[in-house]
């Protein structure tokens, strides 16, 4: 029943998108694009543009597509059917420690998530990714104490690098996994053949990791390495401080809008002081999480979990600090590894309570962190009564589409988080690519936009990034002809013979 309810929850929660599914970005139509591609007998191991991520998540949409149809909401249901199996590993792996109750409550906070988490949901191609890792965490936390121990191991660790291929983000984790397989050796070993054993499962669970990533990624492109270094610390920190880290722990809010960056929201009366005093309990708990391996009246199993989520967490701050990837607001995803791993972190603490005084403790926090994540569904909210909105029911786009198929149209080009948004509801007919040849996933659009003898390069002010005023410009400076039409809001440019 509290796994049932924990479902429950984490469905209800995501309601929101799901039946906002229309407003798909464009990182979550590559994946649905790709999908497609799939479907037809176009097979690539790494998904579109992007060598360091494999085309599972593609794989697993078109899996959907397939069974459910083709859709935005299937792209969604895909990714939150990846998301409620990573509660289902989380919540088993804590259950049978800690009971179902503990197991619950240490798991809403996956529930009752800010955006970092709801990220791999509305982007895409990263949910599996982190499903399978919580996948491997199960069988390693589980083989030390099972029948079949070398079972577990073998798929533990082949599940971990199965994770790298998916997504070198899954090393954030690996530092943790690597402990949770070394002191878990000898859990209920009586001689050191046994251990042995295990080492030989682990091994062999490599071996097979290690061979079936070559025999995917044997033809594949080198990956450029991912620059990181002491010199971004200075520009990461303040970023750290000022947005990301008060917004992963839901002490301030942002919300979505018509901006290009989203909105501070101001809390009411005395919100602010629930917020800091939920930020606060929850760090100290997920630092008591390491701290507890010296307490020895707490399970050894449990205070591993607790070492291993601090671990996870330690990993994130300093990959966080380190890497050149954070540059705005939306790089609190990068911290996303600190939530997922809190019940973990979390465990030990929740030995030493009962089940009432682990809901209060973390009760101000999950109020929080229930009112960022709504907020942070934006205008999706309103889709809950879709009287109440037509945004993001792609109706303007389908107008759109119909409007340039009648004009011939097979091509066009626009800001990326257009561009490939509007290549998916248009079905691909016509294709829409970015206007910065840096940002193509799939050099095929590009190759048809070259051809085509009609271009429209298409613009909407809910994307400043591209505006049509140079474009006029150059065209009228060049003596390019082209036909200025405004439909349904979109700004268009329709150029012949170009």
């Amino acid at each position: 029943m509290p796994l049932f309810f924990l479902i429950t929850l984490t469905i209800l929660f995501r309601l929101p998108p799901i039946l906002n599914a229309n407003a798909i970005n464009s990182d979550a139509a590559v994946v649905a694009l790709q999908a497609r591609h799939i479907l037809k007998g176009e097979w690539s191991s790494s998904l579109w543009g992007i060598g360091y991520q494999s085309s599972f998540d593609a794989l697993m949409t078109a899996l959907g597509f397939a069974l459910a149809g083709e859709s935005a909401r299937t792209v969604i249901l895909v990714q939150t059917c990846g998301y409620l199996l990573l509660v289902f590993f989380s919540y088993q792996t804590l259950q049978r420690h800690l009971g179902s109750i503990k197991a619950a409550i240490l798991n809403l906070p996956l529930v009752f998530a800010p955006i970092a988490l709801s990220i791999p949901l509305l982007y895409a191609g990263r949910q599996w990714c982190i499903t399978v890792l919580f996948g491997s965490i199960w069988c390693l936390q589980r083989a030390g104490t099972s029948k079949f121990p070398r079972l577990f191991y073998a798929l533990g660790v082949s599940t971990a690098l199965l994770a790298l291929h998916l997504d070198r983000f899954a090393l954030i984790f690996m530092p943790g996994i690597l402990f949770l397989i070394v002191t878990s050796l000898r859990d209920g070993c009586a001689t050191n053949r046994l251990v042995l054993q295990r080492i030989g499962a682990c091994l062999s669970g490599g071996v097979i990791g290690l061979l079936s990533y070559y025999l995917v990624h044997a033809t594949d492109e080198p990956v450029s390495q991912m620059q990181w270094g002491l010199t971004y610390l200075s520009k990461n920190l303040p970023l750290l401080w000022s947005s990301c880290l008060p917004y992963l722990l839901s002490y301030r809010v942002f919300i979505p809008g018509g901006n290009l960056y989203p909105d501070l929201w101001r809390p009411p009366g005395g919100f602010l002081g629930l917020q800091l005093l939920g930020a606060v309990v929850f760090t100290a708990l997920l630092a008591f999480g390491g701290a507890s391996i010296v307490l020895a009246r707490i399970p050894w199993p449990i205070r591993r979990l607790g070492v291993v989520g601090l671990i996870i967490c330690a990993c994130s701050l300093g990959g966080f600090c380190l890497s050149v990837m954070p540059v705005d607001v939306w790089s609190v995803r990068y911290l996303s590894p600190i939530l997922w791993s809190a019940p973990f972190a979390i465990a030990p603490a929740a030995f030493l309570l009962r089940g009432r005084s682990l809901a209060l403790l973390l009760g101000p926090y999950l109020i929080s962190a229930a009112v960022a994540g709504w907020l942070s569904w934006g205008d999706s909210t309103k889709a809950i009564v879709p009287a109440l909105t037509a945004r993001g029911q792609a109706a303007e786009e389908r107008q759109l589409g119909a409007y340039l198929r009648g004009k011939g149209i097979e091509a066009g080009a626009a800001q990326y988080w257009l561009a490939y948004r509007l290549t998916f509801l248009f079905h691909e007919n016509p294709v829409v690519i970015p206007l910065n040849p840096g940002e193509d996933r799939y050099e095929p659009y590009r190759r048809k936009f070259a051809m085509a003898p009609i271009k429209v390069y298409i613009f909407h002010p809910s994307e400043p990034r591209a505006i049509p005023d140079p474009y006029e410009a150059i065209f009228r400076r060049t003596g390019v002809h082209f036909e200025r039409v405004v439909i349904s809001g979109f700004i268009l440019l329709i150029v012949r013979g170009q």
